[in-house]
Parts: C-alpha cells; structure tokens; sequence
C-alpha cells in the first residue's frame, strides 16, 4: 500500500466517525452515517477536479476554494438540489470545527469556511401534493406477479400508510412489524434514537404475509425487513436503492402505454445494449482499504 500523505487528517476522520459523533454528541446511525456520506462524496470531488489519489488529500484540502467548488459539482455535474449542497455544507463545516478544535485546522481557515453560505432554494416553500388518484396510480405500477414487484409495493404502500420516513422503513427488523389479532403496527426507531409505535391498516397484513413468503423463508426475527444480497450475502436496503425503484415507478405512472413499449424495445435490442459479454467488474482497489482503516466504509 502506498503512503498516505496526511495519516493525522485520516485518524481525524476516524475519531470524528466513531467517537466524537456517536459517542460524545449521541448522534444516531443514520445521523453519522449522513456525514460518512458526506465526506465521501468529499473525497471523491477532490480526487476527481484535483487529479490526486486518496493517498495525497491533506487538510489543506478542506479549504474555503474548494468547498465553494464543491457546493458547483455537486449541482452541476451531480444534479443535486440546493437542499441537499446545502446539507452536504453544513457536515463539512461541523467536520471542520472539529478539525480545529482537534489542532490540525488553523482557525481562520474555518472562520473563512464558515462565512460560506447556504445555496437559496427557490423551491423550498412550494411543497407539492399528490392527489388520491396519482397516489392510487403510484401504488399500482409494481407488478406483483414478480417477487420484487411483491417487494417493492409493501414498500411503498408502508410509505403511505405509515407516514415514516425512507430511512425509517429500512432500519426495520421483521419483529418490528408487529401482528395480533388482525391489527398492525410498525415499532420504529426514529431521529434521535427515539421509539414510537405507529398503527397501520390491517389490509396491508397479507402484503406483508405475502412478501414474507418470498423473501423471509428462513429469516429470524432479528434481520432486516427490507435487504439486498450480493454473493450470497445480505444487508440492509440503501437509502439510493429505495429512492431508485421509488423514482421509477413515478416515471411509469406518468408514461403512456405508447411511450412504454417504444422504450422497452430501444433498450431491448442488441446495438443498444450497454452490457459486454466480456464485462469485468473490479469491486475493491487499495483505496477501499483506506476508506475501511478510518471508519468511511
């Protein structure tokens, strides 16, 4: 493994990732996991508009110049909104207090980093309703005759009959749906580490019976509700996978019959394909090992 350049920044983050944050403030899973997020996605710009390799990234890199870049890419070239730059800004600059506060960021640099402002949202007081019909039409497009189409509508209808945030409906166990006596309810750990139980309509009962039939045939009560596998291995649903079909079924809902199949048979047919028969995929590199030694994977 090559050198790292800067090891004090990189035991900074770790510390910041598993101590000062979950230990010391009492920040949540989710909450830390939202900065781990952050200061990848961090790392990655830098590398990518400085041309450097993770080894090389110094504390001289979180410097006003490049946060205000940062804030340009990710709406740019990422095509986030003003509200998440805007989240992304205030981790960075929580990040940075601590690095001062832990001696290796001088002090004007992070009074320079804190005189950065928020982007404005033009459309944050505009909040946008679906109807009864749109919401009936949403919930309808997965095609329950496949597994993942049983999978992705208990999901979705646990969204609006429980009103629980993604994140929320992830950080499910199977125990934390709770039946008896022909009612339901969700037992949810929210922000802040905080319990509630929320009641939800019986008739979701044989979704969740059915959903169950396939994907739990050998579960224990204690795994998530909603996972993904990869190698034979199972682990919680992301945040992007949900968000992903979520997304698509919205596309389909608004899409015409017309419009449907003329796309299915463009992505269908041979010249369009985007996958080789030749196609290796590299899942690990050194930097990964990095990215595990402090805490951001």
């Amino acid at each position: 493994m090559k050198k790292i350049k800067d090891p004090a920044l990189f035991e900074k983050i770790r510390k910041f990732l598993t101590e000062d944050m979950p230990v010391l403030r009492k920040k949540s899973p989710n909450t830390v996991e939202a900065y781990r997020y952050t200061l990848n996605i961090y790392l990655v710009f830098l590398c990518k508009k400085h041309s450097k390799s993770l080894y090389n990234v110094t504390v001289k890199d979180f410097s006003q110049k490049n946060i205000l870049f940062f804030l340009d890419w990710l709406i740019e070239e990422r095509g986030n909104k003003a509200s998440t730059a805007n989240l992304r800004l205030r981790h960075i600059k929580r990040f940075c207090r601590f690095l001062m506060d832990e001696n290796i960021l001088m002090i004007s640099e992070l009074s320079a980093i804190q005189k950065i402002a928020e982007i404005p949202n033009a459309s944050e007081d505009t909040i946008k309703f679906l109807t009864i019909q749109e919401t009936k039409l949403i919930l309808s497009q997965p095609d329950t005759s496949k597994a993942i189409g049983i999978r992705d509508s208990l999901f979705m209808y646990l969204l609006y009959d429980s009103g629980c945030r993604i994140q929320e409906i992830l950080s499910l166990k199977l125990k934390d749906f709770f039946v008896q006596n022909g009612t339901a309810e969700l037992h949810i750990i929210g922000k802040g580490n905080k319990f509630r139980i929320t009641p939800i309509s019986k008739e979701l009962i044989p979704k969740f019976e059915r959903y169950c039939r396939h994907y739990h045939k050998s579960s224990t009560y204690d795994d998530y509700l909603f996972y993904t596998k990869r190698r034979g291995v199972c682990s919680q649903m992301s945040c992007d996978t949900a968000q992903t079909f979520i997304k698509k079924y919205g596309i389909m809902a608004r899409a015409t019959t017309d419009m449907k199949r003329k796309a299915v048979d463009k992505i269908s047919a041979k010249e369009n394909s985007v996958f080789k028969s030749d196609e290796k995929f590299k899942y690990a590199d050194n930097e990964d090992v990095i990215r595990q030694l402090y805490g951001l994977m």
